[in-house]
């Protein structure tokens, strides 16, 4: 029989908006696939719809202008057309929205509903990489279960160092006490609201049960970063974020974009 820890289990039955990857079940099948990718560029300025979208459906469509340099991989590319978000403003702050179709106005009541497309992938196929999402840019798509916006990496030197630069002996003993003090204190509070749920109303007991949906999330996202503190990263050349100005060149926005690229 396959036993589940008591956080995976904790994270399965949590109050949640859709139920999460369960890794137990998935070792059941005795098989390791290769990591899945989600990726989504958002381009706060759009895209000129005539030289975007083809004019033809079907697989023979003319490849419009701004595809063309993606030609040689029209075989594995779908455009999809006349996709939108009818409830949302526009302007170029309407991108914060663009993976959820919720505006932060409209989620006052229920926060969970700001909950970002890419965030729910991340718990359903990131469960297995040192990173469940990376957040690259200057501006902001991506929002937790919590309804809060989550931050992003403009700088390529700091994305390349978290990805492939070892942290030194003295760095990583460092981080794993900072994680296990964490736990520790999750631990605590957790056992002190055990104590307090006795003594709540049912609609106050609900409100406890979110918070503690909440409180083993991190607890889980504890115990994934301290198990990848001794897994030996990628390697890669340092070139791709090489530059003759490095004040420029990370704050140039030309330059930043095809660095991004190369780093996913």
């Amino acid at each position: 029989m396959n036993s589940i820890n008591r956080r995976n289990f904790l994270r399965g039955v949590g109050v949640s908006l859709a139920l999460p990857s369960l890794e137990s079940l998935h070792a059941a099948t005795g098989h390791k696939s290769t990591a899945q990718r989600f990726v989504c560029v958002a381009t706060n300025y759009g895209m000129n719809p005539g030289g975007f979208f083809p004019e033809q459906t079907g697989a023979d469509y003319v490849m419009p202008t701004l595809l063309k340099p993606l030609e040689r991989h029209r075989g594995d590319l779908t455009v999809f057309s006349n996709l939108d978000h009818p409830e949302v403003g526009g302007g170029h702050g309407c991108s914060n929205t663009l993976l959820n179709g919720v505006e932060l106005k409209d989620a006052k009541e229920n926060p969970q509903r700001l909950l970002s497309l890419d965030q729910l992938l991340a718990e359903k196929i990131g469960r297995d990489t040192r990173f469940p999402s990376l957040r690259m840019g200057s501006g902001g798509i991506s929002w937790s279960r919590a309804g809060v916006r989550l931050p992003t990496m403009g700088n390529p030197r700091e994305i390349f160092a978290q990805l492939f630069l070892e942290d030194n002996p003295k760095l990583k003993a460092k981080r794993k006490q900072y994680l296990s003090e964490d736990a520790s204190i999750l631990d605590a509070v957790l056992e002190d609201t055990r104590t307090l749920s006795s003594r709540l109303s049912r609609t106050d007991q609900k409100k406890l049960e979110e918070y503690l949906t909440s409180i083993r999330d991190v607890e889980s996202k504890i115990q994934r970063r301290a198990e990848w503190i001794d897994v030996p990263k990628p390697k890669a050349s340092p070139t791709v974020i090489e530059g003759d100005d490095e004040d420029f060149v990370d704050l140039a926005y030309p330059y930043n974009t095809s660095v991004m690229y190369e780093l996913m």
